[in-house]
């Protein structure tokens, strides 16, 4: 029997809510809310009272409670004022306790609540902030120039609870039917399309909403404002549409194009179609993030959403698609399939980074986006990483307010390298397979780093547990050496290759790291890196290891298509050769970006680190565009000379 409404039961991919994942206690030192009960359903209703900087809430949550002796529930809530609790069959609660620490709220009842099913209902006040978090206000400017207000939300990582009480943790999830009444003239958005309209004599409106599908609290959302759109339709029918400032909706166009084409492109690499009947974008005026990927209610600030494709540069219009399809990437990688908890916050991340790269590669080649990944990407994440004060991309977080700390180049940058690493290990086939069989055994759930790396695994028959946990759970990247090259009696190559820790101020690691690599490795007259990469030889997680490759000995390009998250350094006597290989395009257009990428104002370190000398970093350099060299150069000496 359909309990929770017929669209969250059975969603548009055709998975059933009611198969997936219970929620668990977790035993790990995490500070969340008690177990006793768990949410299954929320009924939110919301009046704005724009003028006043508030609004009242009325939220009604179906909750299983599953244990026999709690006579009291507590919620996340931040910032509320409450007016009254009950329990459906117990009655009103006898005491509310808020609690500024922890931002939680406890509702206790004069006897035990009932096992199973029950209605939580809460009505309560709550504060339109300034602070571009939870339920905030900010001003618009409308067709006649007026200034006015304008409300939306923006609860990740956790300020959802400045807008309800709830169970706002990552896997606490349930459906959410919301309602909102606002100003007549204004337009109201939520997660799911519009339901109904009730006009007031006062002259406001009552917005209703559908359903959404089971979800986490922090991809809730709201945006009150006045709007003009633009819209398109995928090829599965979903209704796309970008909301800009009124009387601007050209500057809408581009991103628009960029969501139809994404959609598109995630709907064929995932065999699960985007499970809900819209998705839209909005343009808010003030906006913290560069944007936000609530489920089927997209927020972002203005610069990354708005252009004017016919005067704007190739770097603006790059911009604009990688924020919108890097957001639309997470509806399946974040929104569908939830990290467990903010510790694999990576997960939502790191491969959102990396689509949103393959992706754009696919809609305009001419951008060399995966050469810019080398450059930009890698490299941000390198000159971090290579720093005492970094951290893994696995950071164990205790308290949910701690996950603010690793919003940063680790999760973004080196989480998407790493993912590219795991595609280069796997091969595009092995990867897509795994990929999809994870998205469909954790649809509406959520799932671990190991969930992944399990999928991987499974399908592959490497590993990848094992291999991928040294890149995840501790800090840093090895430096590989290329100590000695000296041929064979077959006509092959012996490689004595040496692995340390790379640490960009020069000093001794304080303990010992290694991991294990995948060698990629091009040859001159030999092996050619990039090709049958899901078959290449891994070096353990030891400090030597010897490699026989088939070449002439001229040079050799190790970690060919830069597709491990590592600095090499090699034999001075073979620079000059690498460098011709460059020049003469005898590697590929990766590896050709190699040079450039070790022309950042951190050159200066791997020369000091590797005790290579400066003229051996400026035959390098000679070997890639004068132009590009010439400002990397001056950039790179400069620091160098300011130390």
């Amino acid at each position: 029997m359909d309990t929770i409404g017929g669209f969250a039961t059975l969603c548009r991919c055709g998975k059933s809510a009611c198969a997936t994942h219970i929620t668990a206690p977790c035993d790990d030192g995490r500070q969340l809310l008690p177990a006793d009960a768990e949410p299954i359903a929320y009924a939110l209703d919301i009046a704005l009272r724009l003028d006043e900087h508030a609004f009242d809430g009325v939220v009604a949550v179906d909750v299983d409670v599953r244990s026999r002796e709690t006579s009291s529930l507590t919620l996340h809530a931040k910032e509320l004022n409450f007016k009254k609790a009950s329990f459906e069959g117990i009655g009103d609660a006898t005491n509310i306790a808020l609690s500024e620490e922890t931002s939680t709220v406890t509702f206790t009842f004069d006897k035990p609540l009932p096992l199973g099913n029950g209605k939580l209902s809460i009505t309560y006040t709550g504060e339109l902030n300034n602070q571009m978090a939870g339920f905030y206000r900010s001003s618009y400017v409308d067709r006649d120039g007026n200034t006015k207000l304008m409300a939306s939300t923006q609860f990740e990582a956790i300020d959802a609870r400045r807008c309800l009480p709830c169970w706002d943790e990552p896997r606490r999830k349930a459906t959410f039917e919301c309602s909102l009444r606002v100003p007549g003239h204004m337009t109201a958005l939520s997660n799911m399309p519009e339901k109904g309209v009730e006009e007031h004599a006062d002259g406001s409106k009552t917005v209703s909403f559908d359903r959404t599908p089971r979800m986490s609290t922090y991809l809730l959302a709201f945006v009150v404002g006045e709007f003009d759109a633009v819209e398109a339709t995928s090829k599965n029918g979903v209704q796309i549409r970008v909301f800009c400032p009124p009387g601007k909706p050209q500057l809408g166009r581009f991103a628009l194009e960029c969501a139809v084409a994404a959609l598109d492109s995630y709907d064929e690499t995932f065999q699960i179609h985007y499970p809900l009947p819209k998705a839209d974008m909005v343009a808010i005026p003030e906006f913290a993030a560069g944007a936000m990927e609530n489920w089927g209610l997209v927020t972002y600030r203005e610069v990354d959403l708005l252009i004017d494709d016919r005067s704007a540069s190739s770097r603006q219009l790059q911009r604009v698609a990688e924020v919108v399809i890097h957001e639309l990437a997470h509806q399946w990688f974040g929104n569908l399939v939830t990290m467990e908890w903010w510790d694999d916050l990576w997960l939502n991340e790191g491969f959102a980074t990396w689509m949103e790269t393959g992706v754009c590669h696919k809609l305009h080649p001419d951008w060399n986006m995966w050469e810019q990944f080398i450059t930009d990407m890698q490299g941000r994440a390198l000159s971090l990483d290579a720093l005492r004060s970094s951290h893994p991309i696995q950071v164990p977080i205790a308290k949910a307010e701690e996950v603010e700390q690793v919003f940063d180049a680790i999760s973004y940058c080196k989480g998407g390298s790493v993912v590219r690493m795991v595609h280069a290990i796997l091969g595009e086939a092995k990867f897509v397979e795994g990929l999809r069989n994870y998205m469909s055994n954790f649809s509406y759930g959520n799932a671990t780093t190991d969930d992944l790396w399990g999928a991987w695994e499974d399908v592959s028959g490497k590993p990848i547990r094992k291999l991928m946990g040294q890149w995840t759970r501790q800090m840093g990247f090895p430096l590989l050496e290329l100590k000695a090259a000296e041929p064979q009696p077959d006509g092959s190559i012996k490689l004595s290759l040496h692995q340390s820790w790379f640490l960009s101020d020069g000093s001794a690691p304080s303990s010992s790291q290694s991991w294990t690599i995948p060698l990629f490795v091009t040859a001159s007259g030999g092996a050619n890196g990039e090709e049958k990469m899901d078959e290449a030889p891994l070096m353990p997680a030891e400090a030597d290891f010897e490699l026989n490759v088939k070449g002439d000995g001229a040079w050799f390009k190790l970690n060919a298509g830069q597709h491990v998250p590592m600095r090499v350094v090699y034999p001075e006597t073979m620079v000059p050769n690498l460098a011709s290989a460059v020049r003469t395009k005898s590697i590929c257009a990766a590896d050709r970006q190699t040079p450039r990428a070790q022309t950042s104002p951190q050159s200066h370190h791997f020369c000091y680190v590797t005790s290579r000398t400066y003229a051996t970093l400026c035959e390098i350099l000679r070997s890639g565009d004068s132009t590009k060299v010439r400002g990397k150069c001056y950039t790179a000496f400069t620091q160098l000379l300011t130390q």
